[in-house]
């Protein structure tokens, strides 16, 4: 390879591995992740590990774990599906949105702040409730627990 191609390539996988870190689309880690699978570099194995065992969306560490396979890497697991936030994390992130907004406290009130104060749980969630996320976020903020 020519040093303008090793060149490219280092900047292609830099690339990736800063679009496999994004925390606020899911879809993008996942395409990255899958992408990542085309360059067989020890950088991109390590990404692919750590996805696989620390992102928050089931989809996004399975594909890390089909594209670590697809670069021969043994002895990975998936791991066992759990829920992405505990309920800690989650009553504080809304009780934090429910100080901020004032009026009437919509759905889309709701979302507009936790974009705001915390766009990876929304982008996460929103992906895990799927269209059942609406409700989620009425329910969750009404049966918020007292301090």
């Amino acid at each position: 390879m020519s040093e303008k191609q090793v060149s490219d390539t280092q900047k292609n996988i830099d690339e990736l591995m800063k679009e496999a870190r994004n925390k606020v689309s899911w879809r993008e880690r996942r395409d990255a992740v899958t992408e990542l699978s085309n360059h067989d570099y020890r950088q991109s194995v390590d990404i692919l590990k750590h996805i696989l065992y620390k992102d928050r969306v089931f989809n996004v560490q399975y594909a890390a774990l089909q594209s670590l396979q697809k670069l021969g890497v043994k002895d990975i697991r998936l791991p066992k599906k759990k829920d992405p936030y505990s309920k800690k994390e989650i009553v504080k992130v809304f009780r934090l949105i429910k100080s901020h907004i004032k009026e009437d406290i919509t759905v889309e009130a709701i979302k507009e702040k936790m974009k705001q104060v915390n766009p990876e749980m929304y982008d996460v969630m929103s992906h895990e409730k799927k269209d059942k996320f609406d409700s989620w976020l009425e329910n969750t903020m009404r049966t918020l627990p007292k301090k």
